[in-house]
């Protein structure tokens, strides 16, 4: 959350000189916080989970986008109302849901590349190792 945090007012920093709407700029700078959040996070799990140099790229290319989409419509409406509790709910619900569905069609074929890729990488090596010994 530190990172998410920190990188939206970077972002927001970023998009203010352009002539965009204040939900707009919200949005891009959202979903800029999103990647970074996410870059940050898999800098992290990665070398832990699957090992640094096997799997940072591809996580990083197959989680920032889920990322940023969820990140983007955690914004204001810029009108300065505030809404109702029941209404805060069901905004945050319908959106987690459409961004949910959203970030899994996009993710679901790059993860099942990155986990092809390392099973390959693992059966390349096992085979060279195998080569190198007999």
């Amino acid at each position: 959350m530190t990172a998410l945090e920190t990188s939206k007012v970077a972002a927001f920093n970023i998009v203010e000189p352009f002539k965009l709407s204040e939900p707009t700029k919200a949005a891009i700078a959202n979903g800029i916080a999103g990647m970074a959040a996410s870059l940050c996070s898999q800098g992290v799990f990665v070398p832990i989970d699957v090992g640094f140099t096997e799997g940072f790229g591809v996580s990083v290319m197959t989680y920032s986008p889920s990322s940023a989409l969820c990140m983007l419509g955690h914004g204001n409406d810029g009108n300065g109302s505030i809404p109702s509790q029941g209404t805060i709910v069901m905004v945050q619900g319908a959106g987690g849901i459409s961004a949910a569905a959203a970030a899994s069609l996009i993710t679901t074929p790059l993860y099942t590349i990155k986990t092809r890729l390392q099973v390959h990488l693992i059966f390349s090596l096992n085979i060279a190792i195998e080569t190198i010994t007999i």
